[in-house]
C-alpha cells in the first residue's frame, strides 16, 4: 500500500508544487522553466534530448507542448518520482519515519538535485541553473516548490491506511 500512497502523494504533491509556482510567479519569482517541459519531453522522439532554453523562451509554447508539458510533470515528475519514498526504505532496510508528514518534507528536500543536476543543465542553463536567464532565480524557486511537493506526499502518507 505505501506504493499505492506514495504515488497518489506524489500527485497531490505536485499539486501543491503548481501551487507554490502561482504564488512565487505573484511575487516575481521565476524557475526560469516555464512552458519548456512540453518542448524539452517532445522533443525526445527527435531524439533531441538537450534544448537551448534561452532560444526556447522567445517562442511561445504550444497547446499541444503545454498539455505534454503538465501531464509529463504530474505523472512523471509528481507520481513516479514519488516512487523513491518507498524505494529508499526498501533498499535500505530502514523504518518508515515516526511521521509521515516529516518524511515528505524531508523528501521532498531531497527531490532538488533532480531539478538542479537533471533538469536545468538539459535545458541550456547549467548545474543548478546558475547559467538561467537573468529573469529566474531558479535556486530561489525550487527550494519551495519543492517543499510544497514534499508537502502534499507527506500529508497523503499522513493520513493514508498503510
Amino acid at each position: 500500500m505505501l506504493w499505492f500512497w506514495s504515488f497518489i502523494g506524489g500527485l497531490v504533491g505536485t499539486v501543491f508544487m503548481d501551487f507554490a509556482v502561482s504564488l512565487l510567479r505573484r511575487a516575481g519569482i521565476s524557475s526560469g522553466l516555464e512552458g519548456l517541459l512540453g518542448r524539452w519531453v517532445i522533443g525526445f522522439g527527435f531524439g533531441r534530448f538537450v534544448i537551448d532554453g534561452h532560444q526556447e523562451r522567445l517562442t511561445p509554447p504550444t497547446d499541444i507542448e503545454i498539455f505534454v508539458g503538465k501531464w509529463f510533470h504530474f505523472v512523471i515528475g509528481g507520481g513516479v518520482v514519488a516512487l523513491g519514498y518507498p524505494l529508499w526504505f526498501a533498499v535500505s532496510g530502514q523504518a518508515l519515519p515516526v511521521s509521515p508528514l516529516f518524511g515528505g518534507i524531508i523528501y521532498g528536500i531531497a527531490t532538488l538535485p533532480l531539478a538542479w543536476f537533471v533538469q536545468y543543465p538539459p535545458f541550456g542553463f547549467g548545474i543548478c541553473g546558475r547559467k538561467a536567464p537573468a529573469s529566474a532565480q531558479p535556486i530561489f524557486a525550487t527550494v519551495p516548490m519543492h517543499l510544497a511537493y514534499g508537502l502534499g506526499l507527506g500529508l497523503v502518507l499522513q493520513f493514508a491506511p498503510l
